[in-house]
């Protein structure tokens, strides 16, 4: 297919390098920025940069690859210069395809395919972008489009309904950045205890975690000393945990709550 891209963020690079492997092609990249859209094209190794002012018309398949809070105003600025025909695409995990008004009045086809992986280091995302599963959603024909893409990429994902792609997000914001909020705590309590670089253990007690889950379910991965009842050790821990973090103080006791509610199937 022949891709174009409005923005140049780190998801819309690694997403392009990898269709590229897979012969799709690269026609504009835009941005506001000369500069940002030429680095991107030079990290890709083909497309022509351009900005908005100097696009003239796109056809194909149109990512738009802006932050969430941008989609609707690039959309904006660029529809009179998309052929009918045409396919677009964002990558927002919060925002269904419907935020393309008059999609349907002006000849175009709508769909969303956001990664469900992190990006704060690309070279990681790209390694790991084949296992990638995505969440996808569209009208019919932006939805064939959406999956055709993303069965050349990793050839996992899930298909949304349109309105329910709030509650998706936000799950998946729980996965992930909550989990870096966790992290920064237990980072800190390593420290404590004198563990300089705790890095490469949470790494890997994370991933232990994430494996039990695909494995065994959510329930069935609960470890430690609340899903074994010993509770004098949850209770000196928390302790511990409000005196390190007074300004968390209730934070403890509702996750040992949680906990609780899990092991004995009332979550």
């Amino acid at each position: 297919m022949e891709l174009n891209v409005l923005g140049t963020s780190k998801v819309a690079l690694a997403i392009c390098k990898r269709l590229v492997e897979r012969s799709h092609t690269v026609r504009f990249v835009v941005s506001r920025s000369k500069e940002n859209a030429q680095r991107f094209v030079e990290d890709l190794g083909e497309g022509v940069a351009t900005t908005y002012e100097e696009l003239k018309m796109l056809s194909g398949v149109v990512f738009v690859a802006v932050p969430d809070s941008a989609i609707a105003q690039v959309y904006e600025w660029t529809k009179d210069k998309i052929l009918p025909g045409s396919c677009l695409i964002h990558f927002s995990g919060f925002h269904s395809s419907k935020i393309f008004a008059d999609w349907e009045k002006l000849g175009f086809h709508r769909a969303s395919m956001h990664p469900n992986l992190s990006f704060a280091d690309p070279t990681v995302a790209l390694l790991n972008l084949s296992n990638c599963i995505f969440g996808v959603e569209g009208d019919p024909e932006g939805l064939k489009t959406a999956i055709k893409l993303v069965e050349d990429i990793s050839n996992k994902y899930v298909v949304l309904s349109e309105d329910g792609k709030i509650s998706y997000h936000l799950a998946a914001v729980l996965c992930s950045n909550f989990v870096v909020g966790l992290a920064a705590l237990a980072e800190k309590i390593y420290g404590e205890s004198g563990v300089e670089d705790s890095r490469e253990l949470m790494s890997n007690l994370i991933g232990s975690v994430a494996q039990n889950i695909k494995a065994k379910g959510v329930a069935g991965s609960l470890t430690g000393p609340v899903a074994r009842g010993d509770w004098e050790v949850v209770n000196k821990e928390g302790e511990l945990f409000k005196s390190i973090f007074p300004q968390f103080t209730t934070f403890y006791d509702q996750m040992v709550e949680l906990l609780r509610r899990l092991k004995e199937g009332r979550l």
